[in-house]
């Protein structure tokens, strides 16, 4: 993704003569023209649009699309989830224009200097959380004096990060605010607090960690308004089976020909009750995984013959602490990853090799896929090495399976 940088002087470019302006519009320019022509429609004042930086830039490579997104600012501090994202083709007309901007920001938003410090507002979080923390907060780093980043022993399984925004609130005010990220050491939740910098209340609280809850099983399938009248095929054994690889356009393949090879529940089988497993071959897409799913150094030759490349780390995770104990499946040389699995036995963790296998598998295909849809390096996709492609490196996947 584009790296944030701010452009206080953004809109003297209203200044320079349309003759120079025909001549060398760049996207930002027609954006930033677009934004100030149409900022009545836009419910806008020329205060709103006065102090905004570039968030990011990118051009999709699939549709040539350019997506423009301007984050809104008031004294300096960024306005939480107040963005203008602007979509422009490459003949440089608008398509699409979303506007999350706050109107008559100034006349909402409250003293921009905090009465509470970043540590006092880390405290008031833990407190509401009934996280218990016996020793004090200790600081690691302070980026500058809105943001800082704090030791997460005995809170967090990562480091927690303080940082000052201002908030639109359910009364409409925009209220200045500690805004802080706890992962808790349970893994079970992922704390997002906004925390008043003023007064120091709980303004606002998210968890980012998802919890399903299928209730209690039912033989006949029957919800209000919600019936299903085919029933699945009970699951198949296939320890013992042994299917033919399919090369990566599902064509029937070699396998001594072929390196790569993963015995899964392929696309678009959705899960065991829809079909059975197959060898497959190469699954890889040259387009979005170049040199491979094993491959991190962007040179022809895995890195990896565990299920760990450049888009996903996939292994088990039995007692949810979010870390591999170095037993992923190992293909050796050959990157042969067919493992047996008996679903007719209730063992699942004597299977464990077939399952991290399948997570691998698919996981690197969601990433493949999308990609042909223009989630790429540069609009963000999670890759250790984006291969010289733009964009920020160094956040794969890390895919558990429990």
């Amino acid at each position: 993704m584009y790296q944030k940088k701010l452009h206080p002087l953004l809109f003297l470019l209203f200044l320079l003569p349309n003759l120079l302006f025909s001549q060398m519009q760049t996207p930002l320019d027609i954006a930033l023209r677009y934004i100030e022509a149409q900022r009545h429609q836009l419910g806008l004042s020329t205060n709103d649009i006065r102090n905004i930086y570039l968030s990011d830039v990118y051009t999709s490579k699939h549709n040539r699309l350019t997506h423009i997104y301007l984050q809104q600012t008031h004294q300096g501090i960024e306005v939480s989830s107040a963005l203008i994202n602007v979509n422009i083709t490459p003949e440089g007309k608008i398509l699409y224009i979303g506007n999350r901007f706050i109107a008559h920001l100034a006349e909402k938003a409250n003293h921009p200097t905090p009465d509470i410090t970043a540590s006092e507002a880390l405290q008031n979080a833990l407190a509401h959380l009934d996280i218990e923390n016996d020793e004090p907060t200790r600081l690691i780093k302070k980026k500058n004096d809105r943001h800082y980043i704090f030791h997460e022993r005995g809170i967090s399984l990562n480091p927690i990060p303080v940082q000052l925004y201002y908030f639109p609130s359910k009364d409409k005010s925009v209220r200045l605010v500690w805004s802080l990220m706890i992962y808790t050491k349970d893994a079970q939740h992922r704390w997002q607090v906004k925390v008043d910098a003023h007064d120091g209340k709980i303004l606002d609280i998210k968890d980012f960690v998802i919890h399903c809850d299928f209730g209690k099983p039912d033989k006949t399938c029957l919800e209000e308004d919600h019936l299903h009248t085919n029933i699945a095929k009970p699951l198949k054994s296939s320890s013992h089976k042994k299917n033919k690889p399919t090369d990566n356009n599902g064509q029937n393949a070699n396998r001594s020909a072929f390196l790569n090879t993963y015995n899964v529940f392929p696309i678009p089988i959705e899960s065991p009750n829809h079909g059975d497993r197959a060898l497959v071959a190469n699954p890889a897409n040259p387009l979005a995984s170049p040199f491979g799913w094993h491959d991190t150094d962007g040179a022809i030759g895995a890195e990896y013959t565990i299920t760990r490349g450049n888009n996903v780390h996939a292994y088990q995770d039995i007692f949810n602490n979010n870390n591999s104990i170095g037993d992923e499946p190992d293909g050796g040389d050959n990157l042969d990853f067919d493992f047996p699995l008996d679903l007719s036995q209730n063992a699942p963790y004597t299977q464990i090799d077939a399952a991290v296998t399948n997570l691998f598998y698919w996981s690197n295909i969601i990433h493949d896929v999308w990609y042909q849809y223009g989630f790429d390096e540069a609009a963000g996709n999670f890759q250790q090495n984006n291969y010289d492609n733009g964009g920020v490196a160094g956040d794969y996947v890390h895919a558990e399976a429990l």
